[in-house]
């Protein structure tokens, strides 16, 4: 075992929308100085694994139970799901077979893969399931078992793409002039696509309102966004009959299952601001979709969501208190209620280029020697 196989991906930063191409280069090197060395064959692959996770198979166990209590036949009903298994593969590419190298030679093999268009969720790391991603280089030695290399990536998909086309080249013309002008890529084609479906059209005002009249009116200057998108907002306070004593406002997700009775939910809060506004006129709020989340999307097992969460803590009473001598001081108590409103958003994926952007650690150096 004296070869040295490294494989690296092109990109630095393995993130990549759906229906790009994920290139790679497969290095093998003999480091015996004396003697050669031959492999029988190599391949690459590239796939999505579902792992679901402690609380997604009680979820299902539940279902189980129930299907069979219902009348169900019972065949395979006690078995738990395997903890992982594949949504999708592609189909295994040869890159090399019966390769020779002599000693201390190097040989470099470029290979790639296609990520579908359509029908794949995106990578995903969540309560109940994970959506995970891999390109992985498979090598055999003579008479050695097979040794595998995964590389992890993550894919940043969303339903609005699968419908995108490509554009062809125009038939016809001139056959002896060469035409040399490049067609967009399917990621300047999606960042076009976004765009336009995020762009910011007419606000929207919501007004509040409890059993004692108006508490505020929320405007909202869009309701769709991309992955590290500032979602901005605005109250006003002035001419409501009900005064609000403080606000908070949460950027959530909200990770569903499907096919239950009552859904399960689980939701995490990615930015939260809060405000004591006492006697304001009005205020603002700005909340950061982080370039490490995912966007909306729905799958045969989870459906992930985003909303925006309000709470507002109002008060009858007047929270300062005026003496007879002109003085004035903060009630030491004040009767208050608590309120509270969701407000969905639709989240799109970014450029997978802008989504690079986030921290992120060292990339680690992916070799086997076989």
């Amino acid at each position: 075992m004296t070869i040295l196989v490294v494989s690296k991906l092109e990109r630095n930063v393995h993130i990549y929308m759906n229906g790009e191409t994920v290139k790679a280069t497969l290095e093998l090197r003999n480091n015996d100085t004396k003697h050669s060395d031959t492999l029988a064959w190599g391949c690459v692959q590239l796939h999505c694994e579902r792992v679901i996770t402690q609380a997604g198979r009680r979820i299902q166990a539940q279902r189980k139970l129930s299907s069979t209590a219902e009348g169900g036949s019972g065949k395979n009903q006690t078995a738990m799901s395997q903890s992982a298994d594949t949504v999708f593969s592609s189909r295994p590419t040869i890159v090399f077979c019966e390769l020779r190298l002599n000693p201390g030679e190097t040989k470099l093999f470029e290979c790639s893969q296609d990520i579908p268009m359509s029908g794949i969720p995106p990578s995903y790391k969540g309560r109940f399931v994970k959506y995970l991603y891999k390109m992985t280089f498979a090598v055999q030695h003579l008479r050695s078992p097979i040794k595998l290399i995964n590389i992890p990536i993550k894919v940043i998909a969303s339903d609005i793409l699968w419908n995108l086309q490509m554009p062809q080249r125009p038939k016809g013309g001139n056959p002896f002039l060469i035409n040399r002008a490049p067609r967009p890529t399917i990621t300047e084609i999606a960042t076009e696509t976004l765009d336009h479906l995020t762009a910011q059209r007419k606000a929207q005002v919501f007004g509040i309102k409890n059993a004692y009249g108006t508490v505020t009116s929320i405007t909202l200057y869009k309701k769709a966004f991309k992955m590290g998108e500032d979602v901005i907002g605005r109250f006003v306070f002035d001419d409501c009959t009900v005064p609000c004593t403080q606000y908070t406002v949460s950027l959530q997700s909200v990770e569903s299952t499907v096919e239950d009775d009552v859904p399960k939910s689980f939701v995490t809060t990615h930015a939260m601001t809060h405000e004591v506004c006492a006697y304001y006129d009005d205020a603002h709020f700005r909340l950061t979709i982080p370039l490490t989340s995912v966007p909306t999307f729905y799958t045969d097992m989870v459906h992930v969501k985003w909303r925006l969460h309000f709470e507002f803590v109002t008060s009858v009473q007047n929270p300062i208190k005026i003496e007879a001598e002109g003085l004035s001081h903060a009630e030491k108590r004040l009767d208050i209620e608590t309120m509270s409103w969701d407000l969905g958003i639709k989240v799109f994926p970014c450029c997978p280029s802008n989504a690079a952007l986030a921290p992120n650690t060292e990339i680690p150096r992916y070799s086997i020697t076989v």
